[in-house]
């Protein structure tokens, strides 16, 4: 990834609004832990899917290694 993945608005305003400052501390970290997966097992990920607003998914895809 070179570039932060998209946040979803619904999403980080769904978290924030049902879970106050730990939402928002979720929300802030989300970039981090998604660069950690993607490198960890070398995930090619994409967009988000459309309209979310209580959890985060993504298509992506993986190299396997043999």
């Amino acid at each position: 990834m070179t570039t932060p993945p998209h946040i979803p608005e619904d999403l980080a305003r769904t978290a924030v609004e049902t879970r106050g400052a730990k939402g928002e501390a979720w929300i802030s970290t989300l970039p981090r832990l998604i660069a950690e997966c993607e490198k960890r097992w070398s995930l090619d990920v994409e967009e988000p899917f459309a309209n979310l607003s209580r959890t985060y998914a993504k298509t992506g895809s993986a190299t396997l290694k043999t």
